[in-house]
């Protein structure tokens, strides 16, 4: 058994770690502020999404790959997402959207 090491470890005596606090204080009004705070922009989110997969992609997630490579950056149909793609593998982006 070449290259095979192993490890001993000696616990320090009378050093114990601190005390871990296992109780959580739950506030019910904090809770619904926080969650009608974020409601809003999770419900918009959530809507967008929906709309996508139901229209664009019919609610089958391997048509994403398909639909993403058909986008373009020029011409009449040209999108952002078309430049999704043109920056991978560490090469270098030399186009201009705008």
């Amino acid at each position: 058994m070449d290259g095979m090491y192993a490890v001993l470890v000696k616990m320090i005596p009378d050093v114990d770690p601190p005390p871990y606090q296992f109780a959580k204080d739950f506030n019910r009004e904090k809770f619904f502020y926080l969650f009608w705070q974020f409601a809003i922009i999770d419900v918009l989110f959530f809507a967008l999404v929906y709309h996508f997969l139901r229209h664009k992609v019919k609610m089958r997630l391997d048509r994403v790959a398909a639909w993403l490579s058909q986008q373009t950056i020029e011409g009449p149909q040209r999108n952002i997402l078309g430049g999704l793609l043109l920056c991978r593998d560490d090469r270098e982006c030399d186009f201009f959207l705008f």
